[in-house]
């Protein structure tokens, strides 16, 4: 009988706790065994739990090492097409077309009247826009651009100035892209303005000797030429027109 109840006390000692959650370092696995506990010994739960954990997280490397999804806008991977989707940008803003190429950026237009980047974080009322509706009805241009972007170039001083001189005003939307595309700010003033319509006569003239006629609107040129018309409009000072 003593045998007996030594075989029976020794079964008894392997018997299995009845919590089948292993606990392993003070953490209980989310990912448990699936046999029965019970025909199973202490040593092979824990292996059989830590297999299983194991199992889990070679499932996980694999996703994590799945094919990339395919660039969304694959036309714009490169930085050189990135830059060249700047071509209308026609924005004063701090960032210029190249630091926000180099950041990933590139720029789309939307219709006649917005543009905004491809994340639409930014949508600005163009140049020939109607601000005013825009404004109420999107109210968060404002905020975005600020009032010198949503109002109309054509009540910017330095405009108004070059349109009373009898500019053309698409010659005044070319110098001021110009500018704005190369400095990254609005801050031109008549002489920065002149000076690019100049150059763009000028090369004008090397292909046409009467393109630059079309500068000035009128029918009647100077004695003097067309050339030295805007060269006199170069002499006018940015403070004559910011101090007016």
């Amino acid at each position: 009988m003593d045998g007996s109840d030594t075989n029976t006390q020794s079964d008894t000692s392997h018997q299995p706790s009845s919590d089948s959650q292993i606990i392993i370092n003070g953490l209980r696995p989310q990912v448990l065994v699936t046999k029965p506990v019970e025909n199973l010994t202490a040593s092979t739960k824990i292996q059989q739990t830590t297999d299983a954990m194991n199992s889990q997280l070679t499932i996980d490397a694999n996703f994590s090492r799945l094919e990339e999804p395919e660039y969304k806008y694959p036309q714009y991977q490169s930085y050189s097409s990135r830059l060249r989707s700047f071509d209308q940008w026609r924005f004063a803003h701090k960032q210029t077309p190249q630091c926000l190429s180099e950041a990933g950026y590139f720029y789309t237009i939307y219709n006649a009247k917005h543009a905004a980047f491809d994340d639409k974080m930014s949508r600005i009322a163009t140049f020939d826009g109607d601000w005013r509706r825009d404004i109420e009805q999107t109210p968060e241009i404002l905020a975005d651009a600020g009032f010198f972007y949503t109002d109309n170039l054509k009540d910017n001083a330095v405009v108004k100035e070059l349109l009373s001189m009898e500019l053309k005003v698409d010659d005044i939307k070319y110098a001021t892209d110009r500018y704005i595309k190369s400095k990254g700010d609005n801050d031109f003033c008549v002489e920065d303005l002149i000076d690019l319509i100049f150059e763009k006569a000028n090369e004008e003239h090397k292909q046409s000797p009467f393109a630059v006629n079309n500068i000035i609107n009128t029918e009647k040129p100077e004695e003097n030429g067309m050339f030295d018309v805007l060269l006199s409009l170069k002499n006018i000072s940015c403070n004559d027109i910011k101090n007016t």
